[in-house]
């Protein structure tokens, strides 16, 4: 009798799509009746007040299985399903890039860090950071760093007054480049309140450093003029930005974004400065930033930097191949996966310029750095021979998943290495972590013909 109950509440329960505010229930509420993201159908508890679905997130796209209460419900940040068929149709849908869904609102000058929290804001998000890029810098600016984090209040009187405390830990370029980076990564905050209200504070450079807070454009203004007072040569530019809520093959008619190029030892360098401070979730439908810092976006490589950022004016590229905004809108949205993860940026831009709507290998970024020194780019690849190496220090092993079995890599002194050959069908690179060693992590996923 119960389950006839049940099934008749389910035919009149409807998603009213006037309130979808929760983000088809990222979070527990009492106030909606939890929805299946994927097709809209309710998901009941059972006669003990107990959920049985699926979970998955942008960050991890596998499907987890789920039985509780709401009030443990309410703890796991990401979207729900009913079924693992339909975790399993929207997983594959964001890898192709034809998630049905509709993506978040597109239309505020955020710019959070992916992360565990999957927000619904934008000016598009960038990932999970990786080692840098093979063409990056390597230093270690840990000194650096902690002067920046610690200037005494008493030295923020001004603008000035904080240059002329960090100039004598300067010796160069590259390190006033730094402070200044630490130093507003740190100390200045998203604008939650004008994004939920739509109502922003001043953007200026000294506005922004009296508030110290602001939105992307506010960001890059007062890094432009701390840089100028550093005696750096320094730009702001305006442009587009693309990340999870993009569309592949999506114009980009209106600029979502600012960023920074600084001129150091004569060659102008990339810095998105509030990508590079923190990321955000959502909270009852409404924007929570979260300070953190991401060191990826300090002189990022231009030629990584193109896969996500594209500017008004092309002379800014500063790419090592010339890209149109045309060639920005045909790259697949996970390219920026891919680069951020390790794969030389260089080869990927050539490999994609050569072969337009290059699909990649599915990223699901885990929750360490790793740094995939060799692996296929696409996603479909030859049975024939692959050669997969990965550098990391933070698992306990990795593995090549196909047909259900579990295949460890080879340990090295810098990471992990294996060869296939001859395999077909789905192959997943998967990694296991100290305090979770039964539990296999995809991040890489193929299809070998």
């Amino acid at each position: 009798m119960l389950l006839g109950i049940r099934l008749a509440m389910a035919q009149e329960i409807k998603r009213d799509h006037s309130v979808r505010k929760d983000y088809a229930n990222l979070f527990y509420n009492p106030s909606y009746t939890l929805f299946d993201f994927w097709s809209d159908e309710p998901i009941l508890p059972d006669s003990n007040g107990q959920y049985t679905l699926y979970t998955a997130t942008y960050e991890n796209r596998s499907p987890q299985r789920f039985i509780g209460f709401a009030s443990e419900l309410s703890k796991e940040i990401s979207f729900k399903f009913k079924t693992k068929s339909h975790c399993e149709l929207w997983i594959e849908g964001i890898a192709s890039g034809n998630d049905k869904k509709t993506k978040p609102n597109t239309d505020s000058n955020f710019n959070p860090i992916y992360k565990k929290e999957t927000p619904f804001f934008s000016d598009q998000l960038p990932v999970v950071s990786a080692d840098p890029p093979p063409d990056s810098k390597q230093a270690d600016y840990t000194y650096l760093d902690e002067i920046a984090k610690s200037v005494p209040e008493s030295e923020t009187a001004s603008m000035e007054r904080l240059v002329n405390y960090l100039k004598p830990y300067a010796n160069n370029e590259i390190s006033k480049t730094r402070l200044i980076f630490i130093w507003i990564a740190t100390h200045i905050q998203y604008d939650d309140d004008g994004y939920n209200s739509g109502h922003y504070a001043a953007t200026n450079g000294e506005s922004v450093f009296k508030n110290r807070t602001s939105v992307c454009a506010g960001y890059s203004a007062l890094f432009e003029s701390l840089a100028l007072l550093m005696g750096l040569e320094c730009v702001s530019i305006n442009g587009y930005a693309k990340g999870y809520s993009s569309r592949n093959n999506q114009s980009y008619n209106k600029t979502n974004h600012t960023w920074n190029a600084v001129k150091i030892n004569g060659a102008w360098k990339l810095i998105d400065v509030t990508w590079g401070s923190g990321y955000g979730k959502t909270v009852n439908g409404r924007l929570q930033s979260i300070s953190e810092l991401d060191d990826f976006w300090f002189l990022t490589p231009s030629d990584a930097f193109i896969f996500s950022h594209y500017p008004e004016n092309p002379e800014w590229c500063l790419t090592t191949l010339p890209i149109r905004k045309s060639d920005f809108e045909s790259f697949d949205s996970d390219l920026q996966y891919t680069v951020k993860f390790g794969f030389n940026p260089q080869k990927v831009l050539q490999e994609t310029l050569k072969k337009p709507y290059l699909k990649p290998a599915s990223i699901y970024p885990p929750k360490c750095k790793l740094k995939v020194v060799q692996a296929p780019l696409e996603y479909t690849i030859h049975s024939s021979s692959n050669v997969f190496e990965i550098h990391t220090k933070d698992a306990i092993q990795l593995y090549l998943e196909h047909n259900d079995q579990y295949v460890p890599f080879k340990k090295t002194q810098s990471g992990y290495y294996t060869e296939t050959t001859h395999l077909k069908g789905e192959l997943k690179i998967c990694i296991t972590f100290p305090d979770q060693p039964k539990t296999y992590w995809t991040f890489l996923k193929y299809h070998a013909d």
